[in-house]
């Protein structure tokens, strides 16, 4: 969405405001955060994504926002502590609108967005391993959670290798033969042990 769209949302979501107080301010408010945040004008999300609460828009979707606006904004780790839990509370089993037919416990990319901020909270310990690694490794369990679900997913994959990194873990290079593999059952089944390895 380019500038000039944004602000013609911008401009259309105030006037249903004016228009429809009450009946469309929980998904103005959200819309003119969704527009806020994404022009980084995240003091002014942040006043939406409360006023959205307020007139009880989706919980899920302003707690995606606060996630994001809080992700960008934080400057201790407080703050990412914060987007942190906004990202959880969408994932947590318990809370699911399933009334709705929702399941974000499968949403890969909220999932990975967890996964972001605590490798981004990690960094915040700097080379203190025993307040730092606890993070990484929680991040890279929701990285392979999401490749669970996708396992071709480039973002999980990248963060799997920034915090292999920042362990310090390197990652082994593998040694596949020059040749073609055989293809009777031994050879194939010695491949598999291979990129298993």
């Amino acid at each position: 969405m380019c500038i000039r769209d944004r602000r013609q949302a911008e401009e259309a979501f105030q006037a249903l405001l004016k228009a429809y107080p009450k009946e469309a301010a929980g998904h103005a408010h959200l819309n003119l955060a969704r527009v806020y945040e994404k022009e980084g004008r995240l003091t002014e999300a942040v006043k939406e994504l409360d006023e959205a609460r307020k007139a009880g828009a989706p919980w899920w979707t302003v707690a995606w926002f606060n996630g994001l606006v809080n992700l960008q904004t934080a400057s201790d780790r407080q703050g990412f502590d914060a987007a942190i839990a906004n990202f959880r509370g969408i994932l947590d089993p318990d809370k699911q609108p399933s009334e709705r037919g929702f399941d974000f416990t499968k949403d890969y990319f909220v999932i990975n967005k967890l996964a972001d901020a605590l490798y981004i909270r990690a960094q915040q310990e700097g080379n203190n391993p025993a307040q730092r690694d606890p993070f990484l490794l929680q991040a890279i369990e929701q990285y392979e959670r999401t490749l669970s679900l996708d396992r071709e997913n480039l973002d999980a994959h990248y963060g799997l290798r920034q915090c292999f990194r920042l362990l310090g873990v390197r990652m082994p290079k593998v040694n596949l033969p020059d040749k073609p593999a055989g293809t009777d059952e031994t050879a194939l089944q010695e491949l598999a042990r291979t990129l298993l390895d």
